[in-house]
């Protein structure tokens, strides 16, 4: 029953960082509507890493996938505190670091999709579908955060 209960919460708090993301990434940036589905998305992306890291069911035991909830948390944390302490060039690195645990949040999502095609689950070919929905995402977001990181830095 614990299981269902944090596997419900994971869930939910993935369907909100994805729309909370997807709203800051396209809105304005810096007014208090950005501040605040800022400080949701935190909450949000604590609640589905926190979720994530007593999660167990695919191996039993600690997996890459723990280290990489490790990783969306400091960069969530990372972002986070950069905007808190307003040092010279925060914009740019507060952009890099918050897109960044988004990209890191559409490449588990889009791996969770892959793993859930019929034909992985019929040839189970779970890591290969893992790593190019993984690097697909990834590659297609770090050109998103090149491109927008140098618009920062031009205005």
């Amino acid at each position: 029953m614990a299981w269902d209960a944090i596997g419900t919460l994971h869930v939910l708090a993935a369907g909100a960082s994805l729309a909370l993301g997807t709203a800051i990434a396209v809105g304005p940036k810096g007014t208090a509507r950005h501040r605040a589905l800022g400080q949701a998305y935190l909450g949000a992306m604590f609640a589905l890493n926190a979720s994530a890291l007593a999660l167990y069911q695919l191996t039993g035991r600690p997996n890459l996938f723990h280290a990489l909830a490790i990783v969306s948390l400091l960069t969530v944390l990372a972002g986070w505190t950069v905007a808190r302490r307003r040092q010279p060039g925060w914009r740019t690195s507060h952009a890099r670091w918050m897109l960044w645990s988004y990209v890191g949040l559409l490449c588990a999502t889009t791996s969770e999709l892959a793993v859930r095609m019929p034909a992985v689950q019929t040839w189970g070919h779970f890591r290969i579908a893992v790593a190019t929905a993984s690097l697909a995402t990834g590659v297609v977001g770090g050109w998103f955060i090149h491109r927008t990181v140098a618009r920062l830095k031009k205005a």
